[in-house]
């Protein structure tokens, strides 16, 4: 079934899926079920702090070794652990990835075949949340960067608090989504969440958690009115009258070239903050590393709204995508700021540059490259 994703040019994201009242009583009849009979006991196994993403294959390997590579130029020795499906990532990568305090797990290892299959795409978030060695653990996507050391997180009041710091998005759910009814939830003010960036006691959030895999893996019905994964951990954490504590700085976009009708001109990039409003995050959602040419320097400048706006505009724009095929790309407009990024942004975006240059005059990462490419031709043929 065909859904219809409308972004309004107010900030609402209404979905054209109308279930029945039967079908709404059912889906919430089945998350109370596997709540009450399916998730096992936190087994207070796990220790110790962490960073947790999913990087296989030649695009989201690209991402993950640029995000890697700065969180280590930043500081941070936290250890990391790269998920991954069989045959996305090679011997050779787990290797030089060692060399950075990163443990490749393949999914395979961990799951059975039957669930395998099942955990592809978003799903595979919350299951390498569940399934990592740590207690803590920051999930970060493959394609988001820290302009600084991000361990500092861990520490702060409101993960002591509540064990769960999410982060916003642009839009707020429209009243009439059928997944306020289904959690029994009403907060519609409220900014969905952007899952770029997740940070999580394990222990505090072992159901919250366990429900959010259980809606991905249920997504042929909840990605009919929930835009992936993103909101999934926190209409999760709603159902369970969980707290968690959502940033409250407003997300913003870096990227803007200024020219018309093109990708770059709406922004390639969303500006998350940290707790104390301060730029941490920039995830590079649009232009990605693998398709990034050298020295095409894309974050000179970020948008926001300003903190006293009264006009908000949301826009959407048909473009050209680099691949030659038509896309839709997203701004904000009315009460605005375009402003020169700072400093710590301008010295990461060099620095991923110097990384990403490095990498694609290496030769292992030619030789994946070359892998990588007849395995996918190979099987076409």
């Amino acid at each position: 079934m065909q859904v219809e994703e409308e972004f309004g040019s107010t900030g609402i994201r209404y979905t054209s899926y109308q279930p029945t009242r039967e079908e709404i009583n059912l889906l919430k009849k089945s998350w109370q079920t596997f709540v009450d009979r399916d998730i096992p006991k936190y087994p207070g196994t796990f220790n110790g702090r962490g960073i947790v993403t999913c990087g296989g294959g030649m695009r989201y390997f690209t991402c993950a070794w640029v995000s890697i590579n700065i969180l280590r130029k930043k500081g941070c020795e936290l250890p990391i652990e790269l998920w991954y499906f069989d045959g996305e990532i090679n011997s050779e990568i787990i290797e030089k990835l060692g060399y950075l305090n990163v443990v490749c797990k393949n999914v395979k290892n961990y799951s059975t075949d039957s669930l395998t299959d099942s955990l592809t795409g978003y799903a595979l978030k919350p299951y390498a949340i569940l399934n990592s060695s740590f207690k803590d653990v920051l999930f970060l996507d493959a394609d988001n960067v820290c302009v600084r050391d991000p361990s500092y997180l861990f520490d702060s009041a409101e993960f002591e608090e509540t064990g769960a710091i999410f982060w916003p998005d642009f839009w707020k759910t429209d009243i009439n989504n059928p997944v306020w009814e289904i959690v029994d939830s009403s907060d519609f003010d409220e900014y969905e969440q952007e899952s770029g960036q997740v940070l999580v006691n394990k222990e505090k959030s072992w159901n919250s958690l366990h429900l959010t895999l259980y809606f991905n893996l249920q997504r042929q019905q909840y990605y009919k009115f929930l835009l992936g994964d993103k909101d999934t951990f926190k209409f999760s954490w709603k159902a369970l009258r969980k707290k968690y504590f959502m940033v409250q700085r407003e997300v913003g976009y870096c990227g803007y070239s200024g020219v018309e009708n093109q990708l770059y001109s709406s922004g390639v990039a969303m500006v998350q903050h940290d707790h104390r409003g301060f730029i941490l995050f920039i995830h590079t959602n649009m232009a990605k590393w693998d398709i990034v040419k050298c020295g095409e320097y894309l974050w000179k400048k970020t948008k926001y709204f300003k903190t006293s706006a009264k006009i908000k505009k949301f826009i959407k724009r048909n473009v050209k995508l680099v691949n030659g095929s038509d896309g839709v790309v997203f701004d904000i407009d009315g009460d605005v700021l375009i402003e020169n990024s700072d400093c710590d942004v301008q010295m990461t975006e060099i620095s991923c540059h110097q990384v990403l240059e490095e990498l694609r005059q290496s030769d292992f990462y030619l030789r994946f490259i070359l892998d990588a490419y007849m395995s996918r031709m190979r099987r076409e043929v």
